[in-house]
């Protein structure tokens, strides 16, 4: 692409990324008659403006409320469904910005286990096979799909909706990570012998998600989206390729500490200690959001 063309979608790439701002009344005069200019024009962004518009306003409407007197308050409403009310529409802004693509992508690609365990005679082996391989990238691959592939997104969703990168950061892990397990536990379910393998669910899928999960939030604080699913896959591909050298034969002269590794990598997904690192990098992942110098990189403050 060159010429107009490539031009034009550089200024509506431009344009889509200072809607957020523009919603936010954040950006300087001369940006904001740009975009105005711009929507006149152009219909898909004058629907991604109304969709953070309405993004904003849910938002907004319940953090108001929030602040309220509780005498002020409709009727009925007391602090405590107040603040959850306004939890889910944190929840719901995370959902709606990653559309159908954060939905589908973890079905995809954990759904695809179930179906070969089906097609090859209902044969659960292949279904938990692929499922201890991929349901720990199910999280990473959410996030991504949140992000649309993008950079910034959880600071757009700051500044449109006026609330800190950390709320907004939990609410993002908290639906990726429930969204995925409840997924990860209903293709359990589906396979024979479920009853007795759910039991290994915590430690041999969860843990690992939640692992390669504060791996990718934190990547995706520190680098982009792109690198962060690119970090969180190379951890987790490290961690099973360990656990499958370490069934090399006794012949093979590297087994013995192939063995010891994956021993240690293994012990170490079944323990407690993996969801410790996992709310390590989490939390070092919250703190860096709200960096000062993050912020002002983002035109959040």
């Amino acid at each position: 692409m060159s010429g107009p063309e490539q031009g034009n979608a550089e200024e509506e790439e431009r344009i889509r990324e200072r809607l957020p701002f523009y919603v936010a009344g954040t950006l300087s005069p001369a940006e904001r008659q740009e975009v105005e200019l711009h929507l006149a024009s152009c219909v898909l962004c004058r629907r991604e403006l109304q969709l953070w518009r309405e993004i904003a306003g849910a938002v907004a409407a319940e953090t108001a409320e929030l602040g309220e007197p509780a005498a002020s308050r409709r009727p009925l409403a007391s602090p405590l469904p107040v603040a959850l009310r306004q939890r889910w529409a944190l929840l719901a802004a995370q959902a709606r910005l990653g559309g159908w693509l954060f939905w589908l992508t973890p079905l995809l690609l954990g759904g695809v286990g179930a179906l070969l365990a089906g097609v090859v005679g209902r044969n659960p082996a292949v279904g938990w096979a692929w499922l201890l391989w991929v349901a720990p990238l199910l999280p990473a691959a959410g996030m991504a799909a949140l992000d649309r592939w993008e950079d910034g997104r959880l600071y757009e969703l700051v500044a449109t909706t006026a609330t800190g990168p950390r709320r907004q950061a939990l609410a993002r892990l908290a639906l990726v990570f429930a969204y995925d397990a409840a997924l990860v536990a209903a293709l359990a379910a589906w396979l024979p012998g479920a009853p007795a393998a759910l039991g290994l669910l915590a430690g041999q899928v969860l843990a690992p998600m939640a692992l390669v999960l504060g791996v990718a939030f934190l990547a995706s604080v520190l680098t982009s989206a792109g690198n962060a699913l690119a970090a969180s896959t190379a951890v987790w591909v490290l961690v099973r390729m360990a656990a499958v050298l370490g069934q090399a034969g006794p012949g093979d002269p590297a087994a013995p500490w192939v063995e010891e590794l994956a021993r240690v990598a293994v012990a170490f997904l079944g323990s407690g200690w993996a969801w410790v690192v996992a709310a390590a990098l989490v939390g070092a992942g919250l703190y860096l959001a709200e960096a000062p110098r993050r912020l002002e990189a983002r035109r959040v403050w």
